[in-house]
C-alpha cells in the first residue's frame, strides 16, 4: 500500500475559485499511518496579487490517494492574507530643523503614521490558522 498527493491547491475561501497550486508531489510507502512533511513557499508577489484581487483567506488543500483505492482523503489549512496598508497620513516631529555647514548634524526624528479603519497588517505575509 502507498499514499500519495499531487501538488496542493490554493483556493479562494470566498467562492471556491482555484488560485493556483503549491508544493510538490508527496508520497509514502508502507501500510500507514502516513506522515508526510513539506515546506510551502508563497511568494510576496503572489500575496500582493491576492491583495489586489481583494482575497482575504486562501485554503491550502491537499487530496491524498492510493493506487487502487476506492476513496480519497483531504485536508486543508486556512491562510490569512494581510490587508493592504490603509494609511491616512503621516507626520514628523520636529517639522523643521536647522542644519549647520560647520559640523555634522545629528538629530532625532519621531514619525507617526495614522492607519485607517480595518488596518490590521502583520509582520509575516501569511498567518497559518
Amino acid at each position: 500500500m502507498a499514499c500519495f498527493s499531487t501538488s496542493a491547491s490554493l483556493i479562494n475561501s470566498n467562492g471556491g475559485a482555484l488560485l493556483g497550486n503549491a508544493g510538490v508531489s508527496l508520497n509514502a510507502g508502507g501500510s500507514g499511518p502516513f506522515t508526510l512533511s513539506e515546506t510551502i513557499n508563497i511568494s510576496s508577489s503572489q500575496i500582493s496579487s491576492w491583495q489586489n484581487q481583494g482575497v482575504q483567506r486562501v485554503l491550502l488543500r491537499r487530496v491524498f490517494d492510493a493506487p487502487g483505492a476506492t476513496s480519497t482523503a483531504s485536508a486543508q489549512v486556512q491562510l490569512v492574507v494581510p490587508v493592504r496598508a490603509n494609511f491616512q497620513g503621516a507626520r514628523v516631529s520636529p517639522t523643521q530643523r536647522q542644519l549647520f555647514a560647520t559640523q555634522d548634524n545629528f538629530f532625532n526624528a519621531n514619525w507617526q503614521i495614522v492607519a485607517g479603519n480595518g488596518y490590521n497588517n502583520v509582520w509575516f505575509p501569511i498567518l497559518l490558522g
